[in-house]
């Protein structure tokens, strides 16, 4: 990684790491996302298109565009092209479409994601029997985000368990945030009765909601509008119902309103009666907050965080930034990026680099290395480092298994690793890479190396080799780790 002296001063600086400003950047806004697989923009067009171009006035059922790329998840047993146990998924407002190759090999149907039951529970599916339990998350379904009493995701966990109301029977309970049910004989004013009882889960369908998932109006059937059936299968977008309907008092636009929510496995219908015309049933946007529960952090930002940080000089007299970078959320980031700012006294930037991070994906709760050289050695007042990302996987990562390795030389003027790499997958891997880091009995990074694997390309199958050294590693060195990524 350099000089004894050079990595001497990073043991010296990192323990004035307050004099780094250390922080996290959002990622910017982006722009519009298409939709990036053709099948799903065709599940999309057929109920949206028709809201989208003003052809009538009522709630959307995905949202008016994406509000993700394309992403590659986990999920056991799929596959997504040459990744094997990933599935492709996009993110709405409302929810999340799914697809997976079928067994041919061919794209296979696409589906709604189960994203109501996973927020509700707190399990994130990662396989027909494959879950990671997180705890149900603690967003509110509806309303105005300051509402101190609207009911969240977690509200309803409980009430899953409950009995079904008799079908007949006029809708008048009352849940709020803490999950304590009443009663109030004043909605019965709203003439919501309990309409039919789904076996499958054992609970009644709301007749609002009843009525909704069995209309028609106008769709978009790939060449031309029509007017037909909303959902020919009334529960292919929501899944089952998997809890009763429940009246809430919620603030909407500051004021106190009456609403009616009730839990599918893939949504959570509401029905406000105070909207217009065609948008008092609206689906909650599950897929938004899905997608923050899993990727981004309480503010509705990237959930990465910067580590211990320390700096140096090359060789030529510029600046080495060292770190490590964790990602906070539930979900993995595949583009990574940690930007340096150098600041003067007066505040002005006087140098600036970003550099990708050498190992991806991160994964969730996965804490990882970095390096940034600067094309300066200026002195500065102040430095600033951030961390960008793009939440979820966007292509497919190998399958690497380190064998066979050793270290020597912690005590020496040369610490060394060597170890195998082998391809455990199924697809050829273009370049194998590898990167080595040193901590301090602190967990703080005070040595970095990176390189290629000899050969660099593997077959699947094949092996290579890693063989590095760090010459004059610090004293306070304890402890190493070996990291290997490719493409």
């Amino acid at each position: 990684m350099g000089s004894g002296a050079c990595i001497a001063r990073i043991v010296r600086i990192v323990s004035c790491v307050a004099l780094l400003a250390v922080a996290l950047a959002a990622t910017p806004a982006a722009a519009a996302q298409p939709i990036d697989n053709y099948a799903m923009a065709q599940v999309w067009a057929r109920l949206d298109r028709p809201v989208a171009e003003g052809r009538v006035s009522r709630a959307w059922v995905w949202g008016p565009e994406p509000i993700s790329p394309l992403l590659l998840e986990p999920y056991a047993g799929a596959r997504a092209g040459s990744a094997a146990g990933r599935r492709w998924v996009q993110y709405f407002d409302k929810g999340r479409l799914e697809v997976a190759d079928g067994a041919n090999g061919e794209p296979g149907p696409v589906t709604s994601g189960r994203l109501a039951a996973e927020l509700i529970t707190g399990r994130i599916q990662l396989g027909a029997s494959e879950t990671q339990d997180v705890g149900p998350a603690e967003i509110p379904i509806v309303g105005d985000k300051a509402d101190p009493g609207a009911p969240t995701y977690a509200t309803f966990s409980p009430l899953l368990r409950y009995e079904p109301i008799p079908t007949g029977w006029t809708v008048i309970q009352v849940v709020n945030r803490a999950g304590r049910v009443t009663s109030d004989p004043a909605l019965a004013e709203y003439g919501v009765t309990a309409a039919v009882l789904v076996p499958e889960t054992n609970h009644t369908v709301a007749s609002v909601f009843w009525d909704y998932l069995h209309s028609s109006g106008p769709v978009w059937a790939g060449w031309e509008f029509r007017d037909e059936r909303l959902f020919p299968d009334p529960f292919a977008v929501t899944g089952y119902p998997i809890s009763e309907a429940y009246w809430a008092w919620v603030q909407v636009d500051g004021q106190q309103r009456p609403v009616l929510l009730q839990a599918f496995e893939r949504r959570v219908l509401t029905y406000t009666p105070a909207n217009p015309a065609g948008w008092q049933v609206e689906s909650a946007n599950v897929g938004r907050h899905y997608y923050t529960w899993r990727y981004l952090d309480d503010r509705g930002e990237p959930a990465l965080r910067i580590g211990s940080v320390a700096y140096r000089p090359d060789a030529t007299g510029k600046w080495v930034f060292i770190g490590t970078v964790r990602n906070l959320s539930r979900g993995a980031y595949g583009d990574v990026a940690v930007t340096v700012n150098l600041y003067d006294e007066n505040g002005e930037v006087i140098a600036s680099q970003t550099g990708p991070l050498d190992l991806a994906p991160l994964g969730p709760g996965e804490t990882r290395p970095f390096r940034v050289w600067l094309d300066s050695g200026d002195p500065f007042a102040r430095a600033e480092v951030l961390a960008t990302g793009q939440p979820g996987e966007r292509r497919a990562h190998p399958t690497l298994v380190v064998e066979r390795e050793s270290a020597t030389g912690f005590d020496g003027d040369r610490f060394s690793v060597r170890a195998e790499v082998r391809n455990a997958g199924e697809t050829r891997v273009r370049y194998t890479a590898y990167v080595v880091a040193l901590y301090d009995r602190h967990d703080r990074i005070v040595g970095y190396t990176w390189g290629l694997a000899d050969p660099p390309s593997l077959e699947p199958g094949a092996r290579a080799t890693i063989t590095t050294s760090i010459y004059k590693p610090p004293p306070t060195a304890v402890r190493y780790r070996l990291f290997v990524t490719g493409q």
